[in-house]
């Protein structure tokens, strides 16, 4: 803004054509916390380092409310140093497959298709079970042996959770799909932020779907969000 001396020697500022003031009530507000943001910062960063990632992202949400506590982005420079460059929680370029975690999203159709008990057993095969063409192998060598199926959520067994939404959708695969689209993970979440990255969800209709689609992506592949979506 442009000041000018008063005739008694003080300044006062000159509101041009160009000075834009401030609205009553449009004030902006967020949910974040300071204190969580700049743990969630430092915390990111020693990942990051520690793996020497090429980017990453931190979100904290408080369940009860979905207010967004922390958000934090690190990618890093030519120089090897993290800076905050991109939004990867929310942006396009941030939409990757989820993996592990959209296994809820699995249990949550198995459940509400009444197609499995959490107490009902099944058996890990040691470990790998064959789709067609293709081998599913469990993160633990050996597999977990026969476990319930909440016990396949908690310890994330991708053979129990593969096997368990093929028996159940296989012959109907887009029943699969229609359960993401009540979870409404197949659209963007179309909130206030510019650039919003877009779900690749794919269908039975899609030209790549193919026989081992359905169990890859009970698992969090073959499908892309953002984490922000996923959240």
């Amino acid at each position: 803004a442009l000041c000018q001396k008063t005739v008694g020697g003080n300044w006062k500022v000159i509101h041009n054509t160009s000075t834009m003031l401030p609205t009553n009530g449009c004030d902006i507000r967020t949910t974040l916390d300071i204190d969580l943001q700049a743990l969630a910062h430092s915390s990111l960063l020693k990942a990051l380092q520690a793996s020497e990632a090429a980017y990453g992202c931190a979100l904290v949400m408080e369940t009860k409310t979905g207010h967004l506590k922390a958000m934090v982005n690190l990618s890093r420079t030519d120089t090897g140093q993290y800076r905050e460059r991109y939004n990867y929680a929310v942006g396009s370029q941030g939409t990757t497959e989820p993996g592990s975690t959209f296994k809820l999203v699995s249990i949550l159709a198995l459940l509400e298709e009444k197609a499995v008990d959490l107490n009902d057993t099944i058996d890990t095969s040691g470990g790998t079970y064959q789709f067609y063409d293709r081998v599913m192998k469990d993160v633990k060598r050996g597999g977990y042996g026969e476990i319930t199926v909440q016990e396949a959520f908690e310890k994330s067994s991708n053979t129990a959770i593969s096997r368990l939404v093929q028996e159940a959708f296989g012959d109907n695969p887009q029943k699969f799909v229609k359960y993401i689209e009540r979870l409404k993970l197949s659209k963007p979440l179309g909130f206030q932020m510019v650039g919003e990255g877009i779900p690749l969800i794919k269908t039975p209709q899609s030209a790549n779907w193919s026989g081992v689609t359905l169990p890859w992506m009970s698992i969090g592949y073959e499908l892309q969000v953002t984490p922000l979506q996923i959240l």
